[in-house]
């Protein structure tokens, strides 16, 4: 005697569609990661004048490693002056 199957059409329809959902969200994706480095780099396209051109205050690292660089601001109208201090890391010129 033949097995009888019975098949859950809505369940095959369903399933294809969520795998086609699945599919089209990787595929945006990966787009979108694509296409994020080429916007977030231009900051490493720039040459060492045109980053400097308009910035106030420039500090240049002496040798790579964590550095800490200290900003103290004094005015004639704080008793006190304001004094920062920050950490950073200076990478060596490869």
């Amino acid at each position: 005697m033949p097995e009888s199957r019975i098949v859950d059409w809505t369940a095959i329809v369903w399933m294809k569609e969520v795998c086609m959902k699945r599919l089209v969200s990787i595929g945006l994706l990966l787009v979108l990661a694509a296409a994020i480095p080429v916007g977030a780099s231009t900051f490493l396209m720039m040459s060492p004048s045109e980053l400097v051109r308009d910035s106030a205050a420039v500090v240049q690292g002496t040798q790579p490693g964590d550095q800490r660089i200290v900003v103290e601001v004094k005015t004639d109208d704080l008793q006190q002056p304001i004094r920062r201090e920050e950490s950073t890391r200076v990478f060596g010129d490869q």
